[in-house]
């Protein structure tokens, strides 16, 4: 157990001093190494995040695939959720990742990622040229999160939406 214990925080570690493919190796090692450990699902995680870091979003993504789908009750769940968005977002998966980030708005809308998560899936329909449901996404956003900082991108992207939807005097009044 200490040595588990010493090869995953020695990951973690690595993962705070930003050397995210020396953190890769350990992490990958530790899960080979002891997949019955209690903490299998942080080093999931904490992979998936080396991987994004690294630009790795498809290993990312797997990564993150294997909390959401394993380990349902991990204290990450909600943050391999949100990572497994961003990594479809980041390999223009957009479909995916409206998926995802309309799960974290739908099921998870107290996280810290809910705001986020909004303004993403917005993106995610945006990208799709689903200009109709971004709008509504953005909406929404400007709506649930009127006071969080930030919010000006939700009404940028309101207006954009709604221009490029072929609705352009509610774009110009977004815009104002």
């Amino acid at each position: 157990n200490v040595l588990a214990d010493a090869i995953y925080q020695d990951g973690w570690s690595l993962f705070k001093l930003k050397q995210h493919k020396e953190a890769s190796a350990r992490f990958v090692h530790f899960i080979k190494s002891y997949p019955k450990n209690a903490r299998i699902a942080e080093a999931h995680f904490w992979l998936g995040e080396s991987q994004f870091e690294t630009g790795d979003y498809k290993n990312a993504r797997a990564n993150y695939a294997k909390v959401v789908s394993m380990y349902a009750k991990s204290s990450k769940y909600v943050d391999a959720l949100y990572g497994s968005g961003w990594s479809s977002y980041k390999l223009n998966d957009f479909a995916e990742a409206a998926r995802t980030f309309e799960q974290i708005t739908l099921k998870h809308s107290k996280s810290k990622y809910s705001f986020d998560a909004h303004l993403r899936l917005g993106d995610a329909y945006y990208s799709m040229k689903d200009y109709k449901n971004a709008a509504g996404v953005y909406r929404s956003a400007v709506r649930l999160f009127e006071k969080q900082p930030g919010i000006d991108y939700a009404y940028y992207q309101l207006a954009q939406a709604n221009i490029k939807g072929g609705a352009p005097d509610k774009g110009i009044e977004e815009y104002s």
